[in-house]
This record gives structure tokens, C-alpha cells and sequence, in this order.
């Protein structure tokens, strides 16, 4: 349930932490208003660790 419930709820879980490069399309993901702000996070947070 909640405001990401479709992004967040998945079956399988994808540790991305230990990857060498890691690439996002910012100017596919910033047209999509309930993406945008996930991903945003996500990349703090990857960035942080």
C-alpha cells in the first residue's frame, strides 16, 4: 500500500550496492512524476554508502 506501492512491491529484491557502474537515464526517469522521486533517493543513497 502507499504512494509507491506499483515501484516498490516487488517479488524479487536487486542489490545494485556492489556494482562497479551504475547507470540511470535521468531524462526518461525525471518524465515520470512517481519514478523521479524513488530513484532520486536511490542514488543518494548509493551515493552516501
Amino acid at each position: 500500500m502507499g504512494k509507491y506501492a506499483d515501484v516498490l512491491n516487488s517479488a524479487t529484491h536487486e542489490d545494485v550496492s556492489d556494482e562497479r557502474l551504475i547507470c540511470f537515464d535521468m531524462a526518461r526517469i525525471k518524465k515520470n512524476p512517481m519514478l523521479y522521486p524513488v530513484i532520486s533517493i536511490l542514488i543518494t543513497e548509493l551515493a552516501w554508502t
